[in-house]
């Protein structure tokens, strides 16, 4: 198969690649060649050689070699570091380091990999509002997987493929709301299925409150999900000896019947974890037998064969061991704001060929918050709208926001100690300190920062919004 010079070629909007081709053609002594610049291109924008590989249309195990006798040897002459000390997963900081990732002059340090047009559009480049025929999603909810408005956070998604398909693996996805958790789950078991797994997914928030009566109870049902999820027949009466304990026996369902049926790997991400906060005697047993899974999969086999996936928005509020949590083990996944780049990718994804100034404008609005981003591009495309018209009633417009905000509203309602802090963050031009637990909370909802226990409003929108609301009570 023939492939394109230009495979990657979006590397260069953030790498200074001319500079990047002489430096190394230096140290390799000859001129780099079409293939080495598109493997290049390709770790530089966080793929994996498995990635760069199915991109290809090559096979990679030849990559990899190829890539560790060429790309890495070049590039660990080129920084100065031992041998062996440059690899896939490191390329791109290690170059960065040495100051090949482009600074864009036009928009400075915060618009790193930016090279926008230099004449104000709202429209795209035939003087016309974007294609409509986009059919954008609705923002909102897990992203469909052939969404073209799903936006990569590399290296994450490139690592958590790898890790998935490690034997035992245990991934925690944690992040505020509406930061785009469970569309990262849904590509990672997508991946996974891609790879031979059995995979789904299962949300707590899809359990009944009666699933929660006691810890049998909740141990069975979650059983009972499991088979049904793999189309298997429910067998607890079978497996479910009333001599042991709940725990022995879900262990005994997963060891005995889940796991033997097949000898692919079954991968289960567990979506809204958070809701087993509220019930800390299960949440505290069901972790604890989580991570005696994980362990179990370092000596046995058969365990080697369940791979999780954990998805919370809250910080964990329950007191657990350190040696009986699976908070503390395998790999943690902290989705953070897009990035101005990654804002301004967005906004061509939806037809939106926009100006420094114009994502500035944007981004002062609503930060980096993924959800907000979004719901802005998506009513400018859908509607018709300028981005001066819907920055002017971005606070008063209830199609815009209203829904939002509203629902944050409520939720601060029903607690005065987060409304009274909320409150002080907003009407505060400097970092407040709060009660940890309450700034906690806050992030967790997403409405603001809390770096080295100070905390910011986490945009300007929220700002405005409940600057007034909460000052008039």
């Amino acid at each position: 198969m023939s492939v394109s010079p230009e495979s990657f070629a979006e590397a260069s909007d953030s790498w200074d690649l001319s500079r990047l081709y002489n430096d190394l053609a230096h140290v390799k002594g000859t001129p780099l060649t079409p293939a080495e610049k598109t493997r290049l291109r390709g770790l530089l924008l966080g793929y994996s050689p498995q990635q760069i590989a199915r991109e290809l249309n090559i096979t990679s195990a030849g990559l990899r070699v190829e890539l560790s006798r060429t790309i890495y040897q070049y590039a660990t002459v080129l920084v100065g570091l031992p041998r062996g000390q440059v690899s896939w997963q490191s390329i791109s900081r290690v170059l960065e380091q040495a100051g090949y990732r482009r600074i864009s002059k036009q928009l400075g340090s915060p618009f790193r990999g930016l090279d926008l047009a230099s004449e104000p559009l709202t429209v795209n480049q035939n003087g016309e509002f974007p294609d409509f025929t986009l059919n954008p999603d609705v923002p909102g909810g897990n992203m469909p997987l052939s969404s073209k408005f799903y936006i990569e956070r590399p290296p994450i998604e490139a690592n958590c493929f790898r890790e998935i398909l490690t034997p035992g693996a245990l991934i925690r996805i944690k992040a505020p709301r509406q930061t785009g958790k469970t569309s990262l789950m849904s590509r990672i078991l997508c991946h996974a299925e891609q790879e031979g797994c059995r995979a789904f997914s299962w949300s707590f928030q899809l359990s009944d409150r009666a699933d929660f009566q006691n810890q049998t109870t909740f141990l069975q049902r979650f059983c009972a999900n499991v088979s049904s999820q793999l189309n298997l027949p429910i067998r607890i009466s079978d497996y479910w000896n009333d001599y042991l304990g709940s725990k022995m026996n879900c262990r005994v369902y997963f060891e005995q019947y889940l796991l033997p049926d097949s000898d692919r790997p079954l991968v289960i991400g567990l979506d809204e974890v958070d809701r087993l906060f509220q019930y800390p005697d299960i949440a505290i047993d069901f972790f604890g037998l989580l991570r005696a899974w994980f362990e179990e999969a370092r000596v046995r086999e058969i365990w080697q064969r369940l791979r999780l996936i954990l998805v919370h928005s809250t910080e964990v509020e329950i007191p657990m061991e350190n040696h009986q949590s699976p908070f503390n083990v395998g790999l943690t996944v902290v989705l953070k704001d897009f990035r101005p780049h990654q804002v301004w990718e967005l906004a061509q994804r939806y037809g939106l060929n926009w100006t420094a100034a114009q994502i500035e404008q944007l981004i002062q609005l609503v930060g980096g918050h993924p959800f907000l981003a979004q719901q802005v591009l998506y009513h400018i495309t859908a509607k018709h709208m300028t981005l001066a018209a819907l920055l002017e009633s971005a606070v008063t417009d209830p199609e815009i926001f209203g829904d939002h905000l509203r629902r944050y509203r409520d939720m601060l309602q029903q607690d005065s100690r987060l409304s009274k802090a909320m409150a002080m963050v907003v009407a505060s031009p400097e970092p407040v300190c709060l009660e940890a637990a309450i700034a906690f909370k806050l992030h967790s909802m997403g409405l603001v920062h809390v770096e080295a226990g100070h905390v910011t409003v986490r945009c300007e929108l929220y700002r405005l919004y409940f600057r007034d609301l909460l000052l008039e009570h």
